[in-house]
């Protein structure tokens, strides 16, 4: 498997029949919680993010997009940090874990 910017990763964890995935690139730590779950036969998504931390929006994405996928509760813990990093290295960073995470669920990556 060939590196990818910023050294992102995607590792899943079975919990059960649920599903964490462990979310990582550039200095790797928890910036932001999902847990989406199938209720009323809709994905609902519950998030935690910590002070100061962007990662929200990607944890979001991920979660519904593996729940959607799965149908089960899944869990990402997602944390990306680039020192002092440009409007691009964010987006590269970016659809880089979208890669990734496409790669881990449906066997793609572009």
């Amino acid at each position: 498997m060939k590196e990818r910017p910023y050294n992102i990763e995607v590792r899943r964890q079975m919990m059960g029949d649920d599903i964490v995935y462990l979310i990582g690139g550039g200095v790797v730590h928890i910036g932001a919680v999902a847990t989406a779950y199938w209720q009323d036969e809709k994905v609902k998504v519950e998030l935690i993010t910590l002070p100061g931390h962007k990662e929200d929006q990607l944890a979001i994405e991920c979660a519904s997009l593996a729940c959607e996928h799965k149908k089960c509760t899944v869990t990402t813990i997602v944390g990306i940090h680039i020192d002092q990093a440009s409007k691009e290295e964010i987006m590269l960073a970016v659809e880089t874990t979208r890669e990734a995470m496409r790669k881990e669920l449906f066997g793609e990556e572009r």
